[in-house]
């Protein structure tokens, strides 16, 4: 019986130095993924301790676009990157100034977060509409907007 004391407690070290050494493995492998999702989205620039990271300057150029059709990509992703660069600095110094307090700016900042709202929504909408009949229902939806209703009264069906 006694012979069967140690191997017991040999077997329990063994079995908890490999479940922390698994633990330690674990906690390594789990601490890198961040780093390997961030390089895929490298940052580009960093302005005021804010960093600028490939995706906006997708995000940018996306925005942008016909603007920037005639460049080629290295030039437009430079052009684009000083742009983000520029803005942030722009911006920095409106908020220094207090400037998203104006009536002004409060309006044309809900005006852009309702257009952003409804195109985010028709562009959802569109791709999962396959068919002529869900377009028609999502036309028939949108129509009884006034604003839908003002852009697209002149559009051909």
């Amino acid at each position: 019986m006694t012979s069967s004391f140690p191997e017991t407690k040999t077997g329990l070290r063994f079995g908890l130095a490999t479940a922390a050494a698994t633990g330690c493995l674990a906690l390594v492998l789990l601490a890198g993924l961040p780093v390997r999702a961030q390089d895929a989205n490298p940052v580009l620039a960093k302005v005021n301790g804010a960093e600028i990271r490939q995706s906006d300057v997708t995000l940018a150029e996306e925005e942008l676009g016909p603007s920037l059709a005639q460049m080629d990509p290295a030039t437009k992703k430079d052009n684009v990157l000083s742009f983000l660069i520029d803005m942030k600095i722009v911006a920095k110094a409106a908020e220094d100034k207090k400037v998203e307090n104006n009536e002004d700016f409060k309006k044309r900042l809900a005006f852009t977060r309702n257009r952003l709202l409804m195109d985010s929504l028709l562009a959802n909408e569109g791709k999962t509409a396959t068919t002529d009949g869900l377009l028609g229902s999502l036309r028939r939806r949108l129509l009884q907007t006034s604003l839908f209703h003002f852009w697209f009264s002149n559009a051909q069906p």
